[in-house]
């Protein structure tokens, strides 16, 4: 009978452990996908800087120990009609845990939509007020405060007391401005819209003036500026923003001065070997895919893969070291990199 009833035990520990590991394998099997949604501008004018993103994003996931991930790209070509159709598939059919913007005016056209879903969402532009707008929203780039501080610490070293500025009307541009002027800088500005492509009108305005000229467009327009002023004969040192690094050196004119990420490429052995390997990119929107990506994956990990969880992960982050450099994510959800002067 004692045997008949060890036997009977030992059967059913048996059956536990078994049906214990169908469970775990099942587990793994099933393990839902994390979905990821991007919308970058891959063909079209500003396709640089959209592949440039994509490959950041391709290299981070590839690097990581994430088999589970699937990139969802949208190419808007640039285009606001095609940002909207692109966000509601992805938030719709897709239905992605985090959703990619970049640009500012994309960013824009999608954010009352995903705000409206509620799901996370990076933001790659300077705009720091799309995080004020959805509390889901992060901004992935370069802070108007880092920006601002690095044009700051510029004009100290070089003796420049005074500008004459062409920024657009928006609250990042101004911000800029604003803290200039609160650290003694005189700032002659013109505020243009972001339709305008012809710059000729302001830059007539300023002439004869002396002194640099401090520029802050988007990077839709930036071209069409330094055309301008190339056209018109104009010397005067240019000051500008991360904007300038995603334009082929050879187009930047000289006695440009433009504030970027702390870590220049030339320097950094591991992006020239990732360049070996995928050609070209832009190193900012690059970095700011590789970057964004390994810490959405890193709170993923703290949050032991809930993404409900992530938001107050991604807060917790206030030390990275990043492709381009040290950055963390500050109380107001945008990075905070440190920024270096470059000269051409």
């Amino acid at each position: 009978m004692k045997t008949k009833t060890l036997i009977a035990i030992l059967l059913v520990i048996a059956i536990f452990i078994i049906s214990s590991c169908s469970s775990n394998i099942s587990g793994r099997v099933t393990e839902e996908k994390t979905k990821i949604g991007i919308i970058a501008p891959l063909t079209g004018d500003l396709a640089n800087i959209g592949n440039s993103l994509k490959k950041g994003i391709e290299q981070a996931v590839k690097e990581s120990n994430y088999k589970n991930i699937e990139l969802i790209f949208e190419d808007n070509q640039g285009k606001n009609d095609q940002t909207i159709n692109a966000v509601k598939k992805l938030l719709e059919i897709d239905k992605v845990d985090l959703i990619i913007t970049q640009t500012n005016a994309a960013t824009l056209s999608a954010l009352p939509l995903i705000k409206e879903k509620g799901t996370l969402h990076f933001a790659i532009t300077m705009d720091e007020t799309i995080a004020k707008e959805n509390k889901n929203s992060f901004v992935m780039f370069v802070s108007n405060y880092a920006t601002a501080e690095g044009i700051h610490k510029y004009l100290q070293e070089k003796g420049i007391t005074e500008l004459n500025a062409i920024i657009n009307d928006n609250s990042a541009t101004k911000g800029i401005v604003n803290f200039l002027t609160e650290k003694g800088v005189k700032v002659n500005e013109q505020l243009v819209n972001k339709e305008i492509k012809d710059f000729k009108t302001e830059l007539l305005k300023i002439k004869y003036k002396n002194g640099p000229i401090l520029i802050l467009v988007y990077s839709t327009q930036l071209s069409s500026f330094i055309k301008n002023y190339i056209e018109l004969g104009f010397e005067n040192k240019l000051i500008g923003d991360n904007i300038f690094s995603m334009l082929d050196k050879k187009d930047i004119p000289d006695n440009t001065a433009y504030i970027t990420l702390s870590l220049y490429e030339e320097e950094n052995v591991k992006i020239a070997e990732y360049k070996k390997v995928l050609g070209e990119f832009d190193l900012s929107q690059f970095s700011f895919g590789y970057d964004s990506i390994n810490m959405y994956l890193k709170s993923l990990q703290l949050s032991k893969n809930n993404n409900q969880g992530i938001i107050p992960n991604l807060l917790s982050i206030k030390e990275y070291k990043g492709l381009s450099g040290e950055l963390g994510i500050n109380a107001n959800r945008y990075l905070d990199y440190k920024l270096i002067a470059v000269e051409v």
